[in-house]
């Protein structure tokens, strides 16, 4: 995860939120951003691309006690972050 107050949310399309943190969906720079409401700091997941930890299309995701399941149709990937 990266945390860096240059990089911003364009278009937000899903949301999950839990009792402190909210995971937003950016289907435009296919990110996810974890945002902590407590403290009011974030981190940005993912990035364009076809290595570790980069998507080509963020289809979905979901949040889990072990992490972030991510799925990639067009790399025919699911990843966990």
């Amino acid at each position: 995860m990266k945390t860096d107050t240059s990089d911003f949310l364009v278009s937000p399309y899903k949301i999950v939120a839990n009792d402190s943190v909210y995971f937003i969906e950016d289907s435009f720079q296919k990110k996810i951003y974890k945002y902590n409401k407590f403290t009011g700091t974030y981190a940005s997941i993912g990035r364009p691309g076809e290595g570790p930890e980069e998507n080509l299309e963020l289809d979905d995701f979901s949040v889990t006690n072990e992490g972030i399941i991510i799925h990639d149709s067009k790399l025919k990937k699911i990843s966990s972050i």
